[in-house]
């Protein structure tokens, strides 16, 4: 899903399986791809942090 014009970063959630599932999207003229992934494995390291969880939530870029 992109992200809508007044966002930078839209970031959708829902879990499968028991596992959460992070798809991520963004606006490319406005965040470079490797600033974006970097937002996103921020994201997945404090979700891991948060959880506890020894199992890495799944995050994916748009």
């Amino acid at each position: 899903m992109p992200a809508m014009p007044y966002q930078t970063l839209f970031t959708a959630a829902s879990s499968y399986t028991d596992r959460l599932i992070l798809n991520a999207g963004f606006d490319a003229q406005r965040v470079s791809p490797q600033h974006a992934h970097a937002l996103a494995q921020h994201m997945q390291e404090i979700l891991i942090a948060s959880s506890k969880a020894d199992q890495q939530p799944n995050v994916q870029m748009c």
